[in-house]
């Protein structure tokens, strides 16, 4: 399974997120220092000039009055006002934004420092007032703000609504991309023309894939009629030379007669896997069939050798002839170039039915694993081996059209594992 991180849609999703919580910080910190700051500046400064109105005050007015006016104070303004008795009040400086501004305010009205404490749900500040200093108390609520919850509300909204719009966007802008690379990782050249909507580059792209589709489909199809044409010029010539061998044969000798035998049937087998190489680029419909039956019926082609099935009775969805031909190439190259006994073994795994099939012989070296797919690619080993070097290009051929995936490995103990996986989803909708 590839990584999500390797996919389209997470990374443009990832960068439009981070593009969109970049913008709201800048937003944030636009709307801080140009509407958010001057009116806390401003809110502050006020709070400032009413401490020292309330501070001349309170000094100018006789003592008998001075207990009627901390009354009256506290009911309008929400603010305590005492002579600064008892030393130095008890608390911690405050980092609040609205405090340090108040605090800023406090200094520049007075002239002198001022330090604004909290205790808890509390605020003291000791105003520099002549004759004597004066003690203002008041609460977090005179202040009216929560920064801590208003800070962690608008990340969250920021985050909620920031990552599913991101990947909203990213589905839209990654999904014509996503069809492309899908119809050409399962379906390979037979394919559905793609949609030719949307951006003018989406548009284009999809013109373009379905012009070269197009093109490899009658390419494709140029090579099998003209491969078909060969086959049937020179299969008549040939029934000719059987013929003649037949009428001849009782005047020649018997052992360059079946070597001329040889001969022509070796030519009519390598005409036959040249049509097969050519005629299995298109996908075939899969039909319901009994895999056991299938797979016994295709090892009775190889009655001299030792195989060892262990395929379950059971019926599924298959494409006949393509698995047919799948199954018996691999099992002609594990008999012919690898040792027996040569095991056969059917499973499913997750959403894949796997078949794999197994030798005991000297193996491939890791380097050539995938060279041996190429046509009329053959090992220094098998060269003196009948065969034309296309029959893991065949298999390599029915499964680009049909949607599964074929892979050569080591196998534990010496040999060679040939494994066809087919996918459910690559099967025949109408079938599964």
């Amino acid at each position: 399974m590839k990584p999500l991180m390797n996919r389209l849609v997470f990374r443009t999703a990832g960068v439009l997120f981070l593009g969109m919580l970049t913008i709201g910080a800048l937003l944030l910190t636009i709307g801080w220092y140009w509407v958010c700051k001057p009116l806390v500046h401003h809110s502050t400064m006020n709070m400032a000039l009413q401490m020292q109105n309330a501070a001349e005050t309170y000094l100018s007015l006789p003592e008998s009055e001075r207990a009627s006016f901390q009354q009256r104070i506290y009911q309008s303004h929400r603010l305590k006002v005492a002579l600064a008795e008892g030393g130095v009040p008890v608390g911690q400086p405050s980092r609040l934004p609205y405090l340090l501004h108040l605090n800023q305010a406090l200094s520049k009205l007075t002239g002198q420092p001022v330090v604004l404490l909290q205790n808890g749900g509390h605020y003291i500040v000791d105003f520099p007032s002549q004759p004597v200093p004066l003690r203002f108390q008041f609460d977090h609520d005179n202040i009216g703000t929560d920064l801590q919850a208003a800070i962690v509300s608008m990340l969250l909204l920021l985050l909620l609504v920031s990552l599913p719009t991101a990947l909203f966007l990213a589905k839209c802008m990654t999904r014509r991309i996503e069809l492309m690379a899908n119809q050409t990782e399962i379906c390979g050249i037979d394919t559905m023309p793609l949609p030719e909507d949307g951006p003018d580059e989406l548009r284009d792209i999809a013109r373009h894939f379905n012009h070269i589709t197009a093109q490899n489909r009658e390419l494709l199809d140029n090579r099998a009629t003209m491969l078909a044409g060969i086959s049937h010029d020179l299969r008549a010539p040939i029934t000719r030379a059987r013929m003649a061998l037949e009428l001849a044969r009782e005047d020649m000798n018997n052992d360059l007669a079946l070597r001329i035998e040889r001969s022509l049937l070796q030519m009519e087998a390598l005409i036959t896997q040249y049509l097969d190489f050519s005629a299995d680029s298109a996908k075939e419909v899969a039909t319901p069939q009994n895999v056991a039956t299938l797979l016994k019926e295709i090892a009775q082609t190889f009655r001299q050798a030792t195989i060892r099935l262990d395929v379950p009775d059971l019926e599924i969805s298959l494409p006949v002839r393509a698995f047919s031909r799948c199954a018996q190439n691999l099992l002609d190259n594990a008999i012919h170039h690898g040792a027996e006994p040569v095991s056969v073994h059917f499973h499913q795994s997750d959403s894949t039915w796997v078949l794999e099939i197994a030798d005991q012989g000297a193996g491939i070296p890791d380097a050539q694993l995938n060279q041996v797919f190429k046509p009329f690619q053959r090992l220094n080993n098998a060269r003196t081996q009948p065969g034309s070097g296309l029959g893991l290009s065949i298999v390599q051929e029915i499964c680009r059209a049909q949607g599964w995936f074929v892979t050569l490995m080591p196998r534990p103990g010496g040999g060679l594992i040939a494994r066809l996986s087919m996918p459910l989803a690559a099967q025949d909708p109408e079938q599964d």
